[in-house]
């Protein structure tokens, strides 16, 4: 009976450090990888690809393609040529998406993405 409670014992102990260890793991998951990992991906959709965009457009690639809309040529004001054009505006435009993109992930809680630029910019606390 006392070989029992011996393995019993190691058992529970196992048990409680497998316990332990998942649950830490769950957490730095949740908490520190995922927020990160979407922060990343963010990002990469906002900025990155904005910039790409404004390139694209700035050097004139009218051509059609991914994602591209049939539009005046969003560089010119007066007389712009029409093409396909990336539908991108200013870096601030690039900041609105991001906090957008924030928002659809379930990162944040803010009601509106603009309450969300102001928090990015200070202006909110």
């Amino acid at each position: 009976m006392k070989h029992c409670k011996i393995h019993l014992k190691q058992f529970i102990v196992i048990i409680s450090i497998v316990f332990l260890f998942l649950t830490i793991t769950g957490w730095f998951y949740w908490f520190q990888w995922r927020p990160n990992q979407i922060r990343r991906n963010c990002y990469r959709e906002a900025f990155i690809r904005g910039g790409q965009w404004r390139k694209s457009n700035i050097e004139g690639n009218k051509d059609w393609g991914s994602n591209k809309e049939w539009m005046a040529n969003p560089q010119q004001k007066i007389n712009a040529e029409w093409g396909w054009w990336y539908p991108v505006g200013d870096a601030l435009g690039d900041e609105y998406l991001y906090a957008t993109c924030l928002l659809s992930e379930g990162l944040i809680e803010i009601e509106t993405p603009t309450s969300v630029l102001l928090k990015i910019k200070g202006i909110l606390k």
